[in-house]
Order: C-alpha cells, then structure tokens, then sequence
C-alpha cells in the first residue's frame, strides 16, 4: 500500500528540501548521501565539485599541495596557489624563486624584493629588510647584497661621512675629503655638497678660490663692496667705504 501522506515524500539522493515539499538539486560545490530533508553538505576548503545533484562525498583535492580554495567551491578554478607560490588558477603552483615574494593567494606572479630588501629562500611571503643605511638592487637573494647607502661607509655596520667629505657610491668604500677650502655636513653623498668656505668662492664641488680684495663673502653669496684690505674677507666689517 502506498504512501498516503505528502510529508511521506522525502527528497532523493542529491536533492535537498522539506519532507512533501520541492526538492532543489545541490549545486555544484556540495553534495548530499542520503534521502530526506537534511541540508546538502558543502565542499571544505582545498576541495571542490562541478557537479549539481552530486550524491558522493568527498569532493576533488586542489590539484596541487600548495593550493586552496574556499568552502563550497564549484570549479577547479577556484583552487588558488597559496602566498609564496604562483601558478594559473587551478594548475600547477611553483615556489617562488629566492629573492622573490608572493603574500596573497592567486595567480599573480611572484614579484621582486624591492630595494633595501632581501630572501635567500625559496617560497617567500615577503622580504626581509637590510640593516639601517644599507640599500640592496631589487631581487637580492642574500644579506651580503646589502651594501651601504651613499654617504655611509663601512661592512656589516655603515657610519655616516663625517662632515668634510661625502661617497657617491653605494658599497665599503671610504668616504672622500671635499675640496681644499670646502665643507659638506654629515652623510653627504655627492661632490656637488662640498661648499666652498668663507672667504672662498666656487662652483658647488669645484676649486674654491680665496675672495680677492675687493670682495667677501660669508657662505655662498659674493659680496663687491668698494674695497677690502685683506684677502679671503668673510665681512663686511673689512670693507673700506
């Protein structure tokens, strides 16, 4: 005798909804083993199913070990390669290289360490920064990369110039006086800030020549006044009316 209840029907394998009410195939990124009204069971992360109605658990594995995908995925597409890999959505994933980084999931290819920075390892999520006042080129795959900055000096530790002299060069190289009769501060890095002293005149890193009489000057601008008695005059206070 058969059923004589609406409530009697049950959703089949792969269908989901109310005893006696309409019954909805799952989508794809679930499935569900049994009749009834129980809820169709959704994929777990690093999983994923493309078929609605589907009856069997478990779902397909990412393809690859340093893949994932989010709860209830429906294509192999959405299996995206982890930080520190790259590969297409759905295919291969491949560490990335040392002196390279990837810190989000996707297919995105790994970049480059960024000046300053650093990874000697392979599968990197992000870089590793070089010591105060040391730069490196981008792609560094090594601490020794890091050389010191321009206006600094030294090995494992960098030293700002002293005041006098300046380095236009990334590296251990020492620094370089100014000019005879010209000053730079602390950590200057080109020719171009030795300044010619007081009482000398010149181009910025060039010769500095001593004010003739006539003349003075205090820091950069030359003063002509009527006349001056001394040579290499730093003031006004030597200027004859």
């Amino acid at each position: 005798m058969g059923s004589v209840e609406a409530v009697s029907c049950k959703c089949n394998i792969g269908y989901s909804g109310a005893d006696g009410g309409t019954c909805g195939a799952c989508p794809a990124g679930s499935y569900k083993p049994l009749n009834g009204d129980d809820a169709c069971t959704l994929c777990p992360p690093g999983t994923y199913s493309n078929i609605t109605a589907r009856v069997q658990g478990p779902c397909e594995t990412c393809p690859s070990n340093n893949s994932v995908s989010a709860l209830a995925s429906g294509s192999i597409e959405a299996c995206l390669c982890v930080p520190g890999y790259s590969g297409p959505n759905g295919g291969s994933c491949s560490a990335c290289p040392a002196g390279t980084f990837k810190s989000l999931n996707g297919s995105a290819a790994c970049e480059l360490c960024p000046s300053g920075k650093f990874v000697g390892e392979t599968g990197a999520t992000q870089c590793e920064e070089c010591a105060l006042h040391m730069i490196s080129i981008p792609g560094s795959r090594s601490v020794d990369a890091c050389k010191c900055d321009l206006g600094f000096t030294g090995t494992t530790n960098c030293s700002a110039c002293s005041a006098g002299s300046y380095k236009a060069a990334n590296g251990s190289d020492p620094c370089i006086p100014c000019p005879a009769n010209a000053f730079s501060p602390a950590a200057s890095s080109a020719l171009t800030s030795c300044l010619c002293d007081a009482g000398f005149s010149g181009p910025d890193g060039g010769a500095c020549h001593a004010c003739g009489y006539g003349a003075y000057k205090v820091k950069k601008t030359i003063y002509m006044h009527i006349y001056t008695a001394i040579l290499k005059s730093t003031s006004s206070n030597d200027c004859i009316q």
